[in-house]
């Protein structure tokens, strides 16, 4: 798990809530990956910080993509994933991940298979989620080809290890649109295609609460 350290930067986006990102940053205190909160909450939860390996960044005035490029801009490592403050990632998953990009120079995004789980009266239920996911592989070499596939077959890109500076330029290039919301998911989801190839692997990847008022489970989607 050590030698992803230098390869990785995990980012967590938050915005007014406090008590998902302490439990998330619980379940992170003991990892050596470099992780980077940014918190668009009017006030400030510094004293949420779990250990030197993270960096906390509040900043009430950006917007979702504004603040993803703020915490980019900052990133050291060749590889990124954004991590849901709902979503508790596997460690191991992501040594995986970036395995995986380092051998396979053509890709530019990866990721496993999530669970959700749903915590009532103290019992917490396991699910399995997102079938449709399973053996993805847009692997053409053109991105036209890319492009239709995804269409017809299309899976949520935002949370996934990704090479940085790919994303960095998809981030400056849709902030130019004013666009928010679902449609500037899409257009970012529309736009990583393009740029490269995208598997899933066949992994435990990360584990996401069920909250029926997330977008996440509003649409067929990862």
């Amino acid at each position: 798990m050590n030698h992803i350290s230098n390869d990785l930067t995990m980012i967590i986006v938050t915005h007014e809530r406090a008590q998902y990102l302490s439990r998330v940053l619980e379940y992170y205190e003991d990892t050596v990956i470099k992780i980077i909160i940014v918190d668009s909450s009017q006030k400030a939860y510094p004293g949420i910080i779990k250990n030197r390996n993270m960096n906390y960044i509040h900043c009430p005035e950006l917007s979702y993509s504004e603040k993803v490029i703020k915490a980019i801009n900052i990133v050291k490592t060749e590889f990124i994933t954004i991590c849901a403050d709902d979503d508790f990632i596997i460690k191991r998953a992501l040594g995986n991940c970036v395995n995986f990009l380092k051998q396979n120079p053509s890709y530019e995004l990866v990721q496993g298979y999530f669970l959700n789980f749903t915590n009532k009266n103290s019992t917490v239920k396991l699910n399995l989620k997102y079938e449709h996911i399973y053996n993805y592989d847009l692997s053409s070499n053109n991105s036209v080809d890319r492009i239709k596939y995804y269409y017809d077959n299309f899976v949520q890109t935002a949370y996934v290890v990704r090479r940085k500076e790919t994303y960095l330029r998809s981030l400056y290039a849709i902030s130019r649109f004013d666009i928010q919301g679902k449609l500037m998911d899409q257009t970012m989801c529309l736009y990583s295609v393009i740029q490269g190839k995208m598997k899933v692997l066949p992994i435990f990847f990360a584990v996401r609460e069920y909250i029926p008022t997330s977008g996440s489970f509003n649409q067929k989607s990862v």
